[in-house]
């Protein structure tokens, strides 16, 4: 499964992305209004 998660470059949205990918083995994409950060 794909999980998107927008604003995440936040504190939260981090913490979120980085249990997503680690404890389920999704693939995480995380979307951010400044793309240097999303990077």
């Amino acid at each position: 499964m794909r999980v998107a998660i927008l604003g995440g470059t936040g504190d939260v949205g981090e913490g979120l992305a980085l249990r997503f990918g680690r404890d389920t083995g999704h693939a995480v994409v995380v979307g951010s209004r400044d793309a240097e950060r999303a990077r």
